[in-house]
């Protein structure tokens, strides 16, 4: 991009969407006079004012609880890592959030679509955003992989001239040493080291579990059966961490809505009632992407199993669509959900 410029001091800027008064996309790329101005996101009605109107990126939905982990990506899904929890947020919900999830014609997702993505300019302003928040983790104290498997891993660039050219992780996982900074990056909760990380974990047991849900335009709750054991579910944590896995998230089409987990809410609750209880919105970006293939999410629902009474309510999840029925045709499903302990 420096190149094409012709700028030789130009960077790359990003979109800190959670800062105080940012959460609306920036004015160059809302102007339909600007090259920068991509019509093909979010549209008004679903269910805000739309994305090139000045709608305001939910920041209930978003968030960069990513940074709050140790464990780059040593565990499979128990306990969450931070490679896939940014993957997932804030990576993936503001792909869904920005690009175009209503229409037919798959060339015109916009950011929705992993393949359609890069036409919208801010994409790049996102990623930049997140190797912003990746430099903070770091700075923050928490450590890249260093096995040989990571380090060595390649991926295919293009090069000024078109040519293709081949890079190791480890050629891009310092900022320092590629000359660049940010103005600011984010608070990072002080680090636990990986090998007490390893020291201290355990397998995985499984609490409950459900198989086969399929997702539709109303609110459902889920019962995970909680383990035969006296005093109900929480008798049987013993201290452990309490994680809940979702595994297998599927759609056929971009379904146009997004699905709000909750974990031991009381019935009929809603609001400011139901808020405690709120576990995370699994993103569709990937599975759209990957058609036939499921993406998987883990949670961390320590404290909200903190909260709960003595018997265990939380062996319940609910599950509510954030922006109404999905699309017809979308058909979103999840293979399993589990709660486990680790």
């Amino acid at each position: 991009m420096r190149a094409a410029s012709g700028d030789p001091s130009f960077v790359l800027p990003y979109w800190n969407y959670l800062e105080k008064g940012r959460g609306v996309l920036p004015d160059k790329f809302r102007d339909t006079r600007s090259p920068l101005y991509n019509p093909d996101r979010r549209p008004p009605g679903h269910p805000g004012t739309g994305v090139n109107a000045g709608e305001v990126v939910p920041s209930d939905e978003v968030n960069y609880d990513c940074l709050k982990l140790d464990d780059y990506y040593l565990s499979a899904s128990v306990p969450p890592n931070f490679s896939a929890s940014i993957n997932n947020n804030p990576h993936g919900i503001m792909h869904d959030l920005i690009g175009n999830e209503f229409t037919d014609d798959p060339l015109k997702a916009g950011m929705a679509l992993i393949p359609t993505a890069a036409n919208d300019a801010i994409f790049f302003l996102h990623h930049c955003n997140i190797d912003r928040l990746w430099a903070s983790w770091n700075a923050g104290g928490k450590k890249n992989p260093d096995d040989a498997g990571w380090k060595d891993k390649e991926f295919t660039f293009a090069n000024t001239d078109g040519t293709l050219a081949k890079h190791r992780c480890e050629d891009f996982n310092d900022i320092a040493k590629l000359g660049y900074s940010y103005e600011a990056l984010e608070p990072v909760s002080a680090p636990v080291q990986v090998a007490a990380l390893t020291a201290r974990r355990v397998a995985p047991s499984t609490l409950g579990a459900r198989s086969a849900i399929a997702l539709g335009g109303a609110a459902q709750d889920i019962a995970l059966t909680p383990p035969p054991a006296n005093g109900g579910l929480k008798a049987s944590l013993g201290g452990r961490k309490v994680y809940l896995v979702i595994e297998g998230l599927k759609i056929d089409a971009l379904p146009g809505t997004h699905y709000d987990i909750y974990l031991g809410a009381p019935k009929g609750a809603t609001g400011a009632k139901l808020k405690p209880y709120y576990v995370g919105t699994p993103s569709f970006f990937e599975a759209a992407g990957m058609p036939g293939m499921g993406s998987d999410f883990t949670f961390d629902v320590t404290d909200v199993m903190a909260r709960l009474g003595k018997k265990g309510e939380g062996a319940q999840v609910r599950i509510v669509p954030r922006g109404g029925a999905p699309r017809k045709g979308s058909n979103p499903t999840i293979a399993k959900i589990s709660l486990v302990a680790g």
